[in-house]
């Protein structure tokens, strides 16, 4: 399991922040009943260097049919989601010849239900992915640098949740999570992907002292197996205590000090160490205001960070950043930074955001993430738009020296139209660029056209 150090701030976090926020308000405004989500994308793509090789192969031409199916069910205290998805895709890509296939099969289910004073939550994905058309600026969390490898092969990922709680409103209350990870690799070179397994599970007890106070209990067990040249077998038990006070209307603290044991079986070797945070936030007439002190654990050892950030209103926008240290026992003290800005301007949007941050991989190494974004969305008509964006990700080593720096950057500039209530058409352009160390560099030129359609059914 991936763990980030730093005040993280995701690098959709603003438009995601907004269509969450509007989703919300939707459901409440009319919850129940059930909804039929049907999707259909085709998009054609012609690129100079698509495999992103230092020594570029000649041009490729790939047509995907993407569908999409999805179903909520919601009443007041019950919420069901089901979502499938594949993609229909003729690929000529030079060295691989011309193919026909059914890739990217995708399914989702989740469900959720409120008792009086228990909710249960039931969670399952699976997802199975083409290397050659992973794009890692579309992802949120656990960034690393694994997603900045390029290889060809399927990368196969499912996962499986279950959260109870009881005593929502007694003085005390029990939560209860199970969680189960699994990542299969086929056909793939790099020695970097590896097959790897994680469980989970955790215990807390909730006190609820007073209307400000709440402390909590944690006992955590958690296994992660990997293929790797090792076959490491890796057991984490956590033991944690932690409390929350409103010390007034406008200022919180939150604690929490634990202690963590590792053991590598497949090393015959044992490890323990002390995690904890303190994190004080007040809240002002625009936003907040925050401080926070962090120390984990893991293979590498200790890790302390301190940050500080602020969350803002502007006229017309938001601001939110974060500036902070981290310093493990291997490798020097690191820069932690987060932005996130958003700003309406009279016929569009203008967004920026950055994330940079220490996580730990699935191998158990220290990794310095840096991920940055430009957007600008500018309306020309009703029903026509403009987008430009910039993206940049970066992974270097922070710790014992194992890792190779990465980065790439994307640049992309696309024209949508809005051909019918139900039909919208966007071509493009987009220029990508990828720097591996010992490897070189590599750049593609891509131009897109994409014909899609999303409509729903109340039955």
């Amino acid at each position: 399991m991936k763990r980030r150090v730093g005040h993280s701030l995701a690098l959709a976090g603003a438009l995601l922040a907004g269509s969450e926020v509007t989703i919300a308000f939707a459901q409440e405004e009319d919850r129940g009943g059930t909804t039929l989500t049907f999707g259909l994308a085709s998009t054609v793509n012609i690129s100079d260097n698509f495999n992103l090789e230092v020594d570029a192969p000649g041009t490729s031409t790939i047509l995907d049919n993407e569908f999409t199916f999805g179903l909520l069910s919601e009443t007041r205290t019950e919420r069901l989601s089901f979502d499938l998805g594949a993609v229909l895709r003729f690929a000529d890509i030079p060295g691989a010849g011309s193919d026909i296939s059914v890739d990217d099969p995708s399914a989702a289910f989740a469900y959720s239900r409120d008792w009086a004073n228990s909710r249960l939550s039931l969670s399952a994905d699976y997802n199975q992915a083409d290397l050659d058309f992973l794009d890692p600026f579309e992802l949120v969390d656990d960034f690393d640098d694994i997603d900045l490898v390029t290889d060809t092969g399927t990368r196969k990922t499912s996962a499986a949740r279950l959260t109870f709680e009881t005593g929502l409103n007694d003085p005390f209350g029990v939560e209860l999570d199970l969680q189960h990870d699994d990542v299969d690799y086929v056909d793939t070179t790099d020695p970097e992907l590896f097959d790897n397994r994680t469980d989970e599970a955790s215990l807390t007890g909730k006190f609820r002292f007073s209307p400000v106070l709440e402390g909590r209990v944690t006992a955590a067990l958690e296994n992660y197996t990997a293929d790797d040249a090792i076959d490491t077998d890796r057991t984490s038990t956590r033991l944690s205590f932690g409390a929350t006070y409103e010390v007034s209307p406008v200022l919180t603290v939150d604690a929490e000090l634990g202690t963590e044991k590792i053991d590598e079986d497949s090393l015959g070797t044992s490890d323990r160490g002390t995690f904890g945070a303190v994190e004080v936030t007040q809240t002002l007439a625009n936003g907040t205001a925050g401080l926070l002190l962090e120390r984990t654990f893991g293979i590498e050892g200790g890790r302390t960070s301190l940050s500080v950030s602020r969350d803002m209103e502007l006229p017309g926008g938001t601001l939110g950043f974060s500036l902070g240290a981290t310093r493990g026992e291997l490798g020097s003290t690191e820069l932690l930074a987060g932005l996130d800005y958003s700003r309406a301007l009279p016929r569009g949007t203008v967004t920026a955001e950055l994330d940079r941050s220490v996580v730990s991989n699935d191998a158990g190494n220290d990794v310095l993430t840096t991920r940055a974004a430009l957007g600008l969305d500018l309306n020309l008509a009703p029903l026509s738009t403009v987008s430009f964006g910039l993206d940049y990700a970066e992974t270097e080593d922070a710790g014992a020296g194992t890792t190779s720096r990465s980065d790439r950057t994307g640049l992309r500039a696309e024209y949508s139209h809005e051909l019918t209530p139900d039909w919208d058409l966007t071509t493009g352009y987009e220029h990508t660029r990828l720097f591996t160390e010992g490897t070189g560099t590599a750049t593609s030129n891509t131009v897109f056209l994409t014909l899609e359609r999303v409509f729903t059914l109340r039955p």
